[in-house]
């Protein structure tokens, strides 16, 4: 073994003993490519924004609170922008609001592969420009939004995670 194989085995070994993959990482890439549909045309949006906030406080004593965490998703192609805020729903879901922009009648629809290698698919329309996708359990998601227009191509958000 040459000292560069060496130096390199070291080095695999420290990361593997430091910052070890994930339990079922592997399960969940593979389940989430072949979850694709690669025949499918489609154009890729881009991730333009997150932001992670506090909504809100609820207090159902004097000492007890729950705080709820929101996300905005900002995805976009140059054309179309999507924005979405996602906010806690019941245990192990949340709700998805959606605009498109520019406004446009649709279909979108929504694809969770959960962390316990559950699929599921929700589809709601899009009426200008706006959806809801409520109880949407956790996992990594991925929403599909397909023009009632013949000539234009499905639109697709990368997987993000909820």
């Amino acid at each position: 073994m040459s000292d560069d194989e060496q130096l390199f085995a070291e080095l695999r070994t420290m990361w593997v003993e430091r910052d070890p993959m994930p339990e079922g990482l592997d399960d969940l890439v593979i389940a989430a490519l072949a979850a694709e549909d690669i025949d499918m045309e489609y154009e890729l949006l881009f991730l333009v924004e997150r932001d992670q906030q506090f909504a809100g406080a609820r207090t159902t004593t004097s000492t007890s609170a729950q705080t709820a965490l929101s996300s905005k998703l900002e995805f976009s192609n140059g054309t179309v922008t999507v924005l979405l805020r996602i906010a806690g729903g019941q245990v192990g879901t949340s709700r998805i609001d959606g605009w498109v922009t520019p406004a446009q009648t649709m279909t979108a629809r929504v694809v969770v592969k959960t962390w316990v290698g559950e699929t599921f698919e929700h589809e709601v329309g899009v009426q200008d420009g706006r959806f809801v996708l409520a109880e949407v359990p956790h996992g990594l998601v991925r929403i599909w939004l397909s023009p009632q227009s013949s000539r234009a191509k499905p639109l697709a958000t990368p997987l993000f995670e909820i």
